[in-house]
């Protein structure tokens, strides 16, 4: 058996990724994150490159800032789409290639984001140069990026490979390294 597209990888958990990753809890503290960020300067226009379920745009959404979320999996963008109809955010969700942003127009956004696993999904040799591209390609002149990935090093040295589990009483899920 072949492995997995990162894409067919989420696509395959999208409707248990928030209860997986504790995704809600997290998003109720981001707005304050991004004040003390950038204060007065807060983007007008976000990008998040893999946006997943789309927590961080909902919520950003709700400070006045225009956000948009590009994700690879038609099923992760689905959960997203809902989770902003239930909020009442205008964020808007694509199912599109971080490695091209096809769907964003060129200097249209001030901040691109691209956290979490992300970029670890992309391969140096014929993917990873290219997102960077369109990164650049997408935010406009003077315009921000923030990337952020796990440390897989430091994951590895602690010999931790339980990191987490989650659940309710009906699920648990456990990633382990």
């Amino acid at each position: 058996m072949g492995h997995l597209k990162y894409t067919e990888f989420y696509s395959e958990f999208a409707n248990d990724y928030d209860s997986m990753t504790k995704d809600s809890s997290r998003w109720a503290k981001v707005q304050g994150t991004y004040i003390k960020l950038f204060g007065d300067l807060l983007p007008e226009r976000i990008l998040d490159a893999g946006c997943g379920s789309g927590g961080e745009m909902v919520a950003l959404s709700k400070l006045g800032i225009t956000c948009f979320g590009v994700d690879g999996s038609a099923e992760m963008i689905d959960q997203a789409r809902q989770k902003a109809i239930h909020s009442g955010s205008n964020a808007e969700f694509l199912v599109d290639d971080i490695s091209e942003l096809s769907k964003i127009e060129n200097g249209s956004v001030d901040l691109v984001i691209c956290r979490g696993n992300t970029l670890p999904h992309l391969r140096i040799s014929d993917s990873l140069g290219s997102a960077f591209s369109a990164f650049s390609r997408v935010t406009r002149s003077g315009g921000r990026l923030v990337l952020q990935w796990l440390n897989y090093d430091l994951i590895l040295k602690d010999k931790k490979r339980l990191v987490g589990v989650s659940g309710d009483n009906n699920e648990v899920f456990t990633r382990f390294y």
